[in-house]
């Protein structure tokens, strides 16, 4: 996601705040992009079943994602890179890349015998994981790390367990320069037309779906975490992105497109953006409070209902309920938390391109 002109919606804002306060806003400058995911996707990264993590982590890295704001997987990065280079080809196969591996030594270590994708015998190049399906035997995936959340997370349960938020990012209804903040909240419900509703509010059919969707002016947007960061992620031992620019060797005739725009590799992911313990607080302008609180007053607990701020989705009630929506009369406000999840919150995918590296000088992983 490219913030370089500014944004007066209050999603982007808040996200473009996120960025600012962890000191990598100028992602994009750098050949980076952030795909966001929003604010209620957990994660468990730091299960005390190692499996468990390693499994979750390989599925986040390994789908390389479209270079876009929204997170869309659009490839598996060790098939991809596997394949690409199946399709390079050079004058000496055993040459070796900035000094560092041969050809034939990087598909070793990928190869399904005696690489990272051998699924049942342990090596260098994998790691354990949960067994797909459980059948009591070890499983083994493509090796990947993740650096830093194993530190932060205690720090962060502290701050939980001491009702500290020390991660606040605040979006007003007027910014510096005097713009006025677009984009207020909706609130999507099943058979919105039974609710006998005592003042009329806009709405509009839900895309894909028989819901109504119900739009809300706002003035304030708060967002709160205990814990807030962008941890590195990278493969280990198997991955060598120096082939992708290295001049030695050249594409075969017909090979893939693997680095154009929707291509496999076009980006691989480099740094997971991880949240712990939200809290969010949205004021509405009176009049929006009031007709808000009408129609929640109508929703059954079997309802189903969610409030969106842009990409960022809370179901409040039904089935998939997994927010808490607490009113605040006096103060035409509402809070929104997660229900009981004490798992990190993936926000965002941040991944590089590929172009950018082969173009430029910086190293793929900083």
């Amino acid at each position: 996601m490219s913030f370089e002109n500014v944004s007066t919606n209050s999603y982007d804002i808040l996200y473009q705040k996120i960025l600012e306060m962890l000191g990598i806003a100028n992602l994009t400058q750098e050949g980076y992009n952030l795909s966001e995911v929003g604010f209620l996707q957990f994660s468990d990264l730091a299960n005390v079943n190692e499996a468990v993590s390693n499994e979750n982590l390989y599925y986040l890295c390994n789908n390389t994602p479209l270079l876009s704001s929204s997170y869309v997987p659009n490839g598996d990065l060790i098939t991809s890179y596997a394949l690409f280079l199946n399709n390079l080809s050079s004058a000496s196969k055993q040459s070796k890349t900035n000094g560092v591996i041969s050809i034939s030594e990087a598909k070793n270590v990928v190869s399904f015998l005696t690489g990272a994708r051998n699924r049942s015998v342990k090596n260098n190049y994998n790691m354990p994981v949960n067994s797909i399906p459980i059948s009591g035997k070890d499983s083994y995936l493509p090796y990947y790390k993740l650096m830093g959340l194993k530190e932060a997370l205690p720090i962060w349960e502290e701050n939980q367990n001491q009702s500290k938020y020390p991660y606040n990012i605040s979006v007003l209804g007027v910014l510096e320069n005097g713009n006025k903040v677009d984009g207020g909240i909706e609130l999507a419900i099943e058979d919105y037309s039974k609710l006998k509703l005592s003042s009329p509010v806009l709405t509009k059919k839900t895309e894909n779906s028989n819901d109504e969707s119900l739009e809300f002016s706002v003035y304030e947007i708060h967002a709160k975490f205990s814990g807030l960061g962008n941890f590195k992620v990278a493969p280990v031992n198997w991955f060598f992105p120096s082939f992708f620019k290295n001049k030695a060797y050249s594409l075969l005739p017909n090979s893939p497109d693997f680095f154009g725009i929707n291509g496999s590799l076009s980006a691989v992911v480099t740094s997971l953006l991880l949240g712990y313990n939200l809290e969010v607080k949205i004021m509405l302008t009176e009049e929006s409070f009031k007709n808000f609180s009408d129609v929640i007053s109508k929703i059954s607990k079997s309802t189903k209902a969610s409030i969106s701020v842009g990409k960022l989705n809370f179901d409040i009630s039904g089935v998939d309920k997994n927010t808490r929506i607490e009113k605040v009369k006096e103060q035409n406000t509402m809070y929104l938390t997660p229900i009981d999840i004490h798992l990190p919150n993936l926000l965002g995918v941040i991944s590089k391109s590929t172009q950018d590296y082969i173009q430029g000088n910086q190293p793929f992983y900083k």
